[in-house]
């Protein structure tokens, strides 16, 4: 039989606590510094508000794309248009939509923006 406690710990007990007088905080969990938040209006231009995520890429030989543009959920196919963007291509092997807007041509990877 094995000394000490079993089972699952108590859950009452604060996985943290606020330090006393002369105590530091530990150092942050990560390397660096954080980026900055997005300021509002920035991102994808015409799109106030949000940039643009690919959050999903469906299909075989007509690949659907799921997009998160401005805040709002549209499910695109090349060629397709949304504000002025237009869906070039959906590369279902790279995880990668193409779109076109004012002549000029960009990647945004799934779950990136």
């Amino acid at each position: 039989m094995p000394s000490g406690p079993t089972g699952r710990p108590d859950p009452f007990i604060p996985l943290f606590t606020t330090p006393g007088p002369g105590q530091t905080l530990p150092p942050p969990p990560f390397p660096g510094q954080l980026p900055p938040p997005p300021l509002p209006g920035q991102g994808a231009p015409g799109f106030p508000g949000g940039g643009i995520a690919i959050t999903g890429i469906v299909g075989d030989s007509r690949a659907v794309a799921i997009v998160n543009v401005g805040g709002r959920t549209e499910i695109l196919t090349v060629g397709e248009q949304i504000g002025d963007m237009r869906v070039v291509r959906i590369d279902l092997t790279r995880r990668v939509v193409t779109f076109l807007q004012a002549g000029r041509r960009f990647d945004v990877p799934m779950g990136g923006e």
